[in-house]
């Protein structure tokens, strides 16, 4: 629209953000800044504007400058945190993300979103005061098994040999000091045999567990390995999950969501025996027993990059592998049984079995989340019937509906060699792109919005794969920033 106020509208739209903005053109100058980056950064925004940012933050080169190596690169920078020191010689650390801004395929600038650590860090504390507080009172692991409340192998139900086998050789390996991996799918229960391994593993330390994909990689490392008071702003001296764990069991779940770093530096602490807090130069000895879990073929994970293969190998001294529930026949029955004696305890119920067609649904229902969605269908019925049957009507609809449309239960396949795997890949991307391209008339934003893409996501395919010349150009510029994790 001719005559709209563009630049006024950016800055009233960055300084409404809650987090620091900075934008440079091409040639590295300050062309926006909002207040919140000021506070951050300790320079006030009339004097970034107009200022080449490798004269704001003298520290600062063109290969150190994260916004620079986006306007040279057109590649965004991942989420991370940076320390520099701004020209009054002040010391700055922030979490930031880079992302290059392209006008008609041409880098015209880049923009830097940027958070205040301390925030992290605070979180990170909380985090880990609260693993401490489970641990014990003081930090300390217990003087007694800390065991209390905690699964063991007769609380796995099964009448499987595939899972009977899993739980003895988990038997067999829990009094051994080794590093476990177990595989299975969700639900299948990996969470009960970790328990079940630590109790009976008489070590006399605590079960500390962590979910590798339920945070930051920034946040993630600072639970892990701990802090030093001055690595960063708002840190303090804290003693990781590592240190938590000592003389127990240190369980990291979906290990294969680790940023490949951090896995790194795992390995490193898992081989060295030592862990190094986050800004510290002091290696700290640790002892602990270290069990991980994958819910994808560790396989897979290794050739798609998820999980590197050393510490795969570390790892996987036993590898334990949980089948899925539609792998497990006979099971359906015996879990049907325990969950249903279970229910009418816990409800004050009489139900005595399932319907007959409710039998065939859940014999059609391919159950992919396993024995825990079982669980939950059963107690969603539970709470629905009125008699002492479970019928079909009292089931979710989804289950219900396997009746009438049956469903062929899916072959588990190891992947394909890597070089084939990668040309399947490929060409399914290749002919998915396409396919959007035409769909959307050759216009990039509208398929990359229908692909579920960051616009300069698509782009860099189209140019890797090869297809950019066969979609017809669009016809009016726009602004596209690559959308994924990353900072000045």
């Amino acid at each position: 629209m001719e005559g709209f106020p563009w630049r006024e509208c950016l800055m009233a739209v960055a300084e409404a953000l809650p987090i620091g903005l900075h934008i440079i053109d091409s040639n590295g100058v300050t062309i926006a800044y909002n207040s919140a980056a000021a506070r951050l950064d300790g320079i006030e925004v009339h004097e970034a504007i107009g200022q080449h940012i490798l004269d704001l933050f003298p520290s600062l080169t063109p290969a150190t400058s994260r916004l620079l190596n986006a306007v040279k690169t057109g590649k965004a920078v991942p989420q991370s945190q940076q320390t520099y020191m701004n020209k009054k010689g002040r010391v700055v650390s922030v979490i930031n993300s880079v992302y290059p801004i392209v006008v008609e395929d041409k880098v015209v600038g880049a923009f830097e979103l940027m958070n205040d650590i301390g925030s992290l860090a605070e979180t990170a504390h909380r985090l880990v005061s609260l693993a401490q507080s489970q641990v014990s009172g003081r930090g300390e692991p217990d003087s007694e098994p800390n065991d209390r409340g905690l699964c063991g192998f007769d609380d796995i139900v099964t009448n499987h040999p595939k899972m009977i086998a899993a739980i003895e050789l988990a038997r067999r390996a829990a009094p051994l000091d080794c590093p476990i991996l177990v595989y299975g799918e969700t639900g299948t229960g990996k969470e009960l045999m970790v328990q079940a391994i630590h109790k009976a593993s008489g070590r006399p330390g605590p079960l500390v567990e962590q979910n590798c994909a339920a945070l930051p990689e920034t946040l993630l490392e600072s639970i892990l390995f701990g802090t030093v008071a001055g690595a960063f702003t708002g840190a303090r001296d804290r003693p990781g999950l590592l240190e938590l764990a000592r003389d127990g069991t240190l369980y990291l779940d979906e290990i294969n969501s680790m940023p490949k770093e951090l896995q790194a530096k795992l390995l490193r602490a898992l081989q060295d025996r030592y862990v190094r807090r986050v800004g510290d130069t002091k290696k700290r000895p640790t002892s602990f027993r270290v069990i991980a879990s994958t819910n994808v073929d560790p396989w897979q994970a290794i050739q798609s990059g998820q999980l590197r293969a050393d510490l795969f190998y570390r790892l996987s001294s036993v590898l334990i592998e949980l089948p899925p529930l539609r792998e497990r026949e006979g099971d359906l029955d015996f879990l049907v049984k325990h969950f249903l004696t279970q229910l009418n305890a816990r409800f004050g119920k009489q139900v005595r079995g399932l319907s007959g067609d409710v039998w065939v649904a859940f014999r059609k229902h391919h159950w992919p989340g396993n024995v825990r969605e079982l669980q939950h269908v059963l107690e969603h019925a539970m709470v629905m019937v009125s008699g002492d049957l479970i019928t079909l009507d009292v089931l979710p609809e989804y289950i219900s509906r396997a009746c009438d449309q049956p469903q062929k239960p899916r072959q588990r396949v190891r992947p394909a060699p890597i070089g084939s795997l990668r040309a399947a890949v490929e060409e399914l991307e290749r002919d998915s792109i396409v396919a959007a391209l035409q769909r959307c008339g050759g216009n990039v934003s509208r398929a990359a919005r229908e692909l579920g893409l960051p616009r300069q996501t698509l782009q860099s395919k189209l140019r890797r794969l090869g297809i950019r010349g066969q979609v017809a150009r669009r016809r009016t510029p726009s602004v596209q920033a690559a959308v994924t994790n990353g900072g000045s």
